[in-house]
């Protein structure tokens, strides 16, 4: 199995559990909602969803590089940003990569982008070393 399709496996098998386990806390939401968790697979897409619903951005993260991702870009106008947690490393193992989650609202029907960056915050005038952006279209 290569290390991509072993990654995909214990993130779907993580977030399966927690949703089972624990309630994705968007102000609003129902129990019975289940937002659609995007990842890296779906960066420069576009994701359509109902107005009110939770959508929930899920991207690799090695917190003990330096390197976290930051919201860079959402004018919470028609998404706005609710909340971002770090799941727990994938492996366990010190220096292991996890995922850090953003959760997001739709609160008005329209089109926005979100954009997130990897970087070390403490470094400035250096590029991200990764960019993640999707545009959301709520209905």
């Amino acid at each position: 199995m290569t290390k991509a399709i072993a990654r995909a496996a214990a993130l779907l098998t993580y977030l399966t559990m927690m949703s089972l386990t624990m309630p994705l806390l968007i102000p609003g939401a129902s129990a019975a909602a289940r937002p659609p968790i995007v990842t890296d697979a779906q960066n420069g897409k576009t994701i359509v969803i109902a107005r009110d619903a939770p959508l929930v951005i899920a991207l690799e993260s090695n917190p003990s590089t330096g390197y976290s991702w930051r919201l860079s870009n959402n004018d919470g106008a028609i998404v706005k940003f609710i909340d971002q947690s770090t799941f727990p490393p994938m492996v366990a193992m010190p220096g292991a990569a996890g995922h850090q989650m953003f959760k997001f609202k739709a609160i008005a029907a329209g089109s926005d982008s979100i954009e997130l960056e990897y970087l070390r915050p403490w470094e400035k005038g250096v590029a991200p070393a990764k960019k993640f952006r999707i545009e959301v279209t709520v209905k």
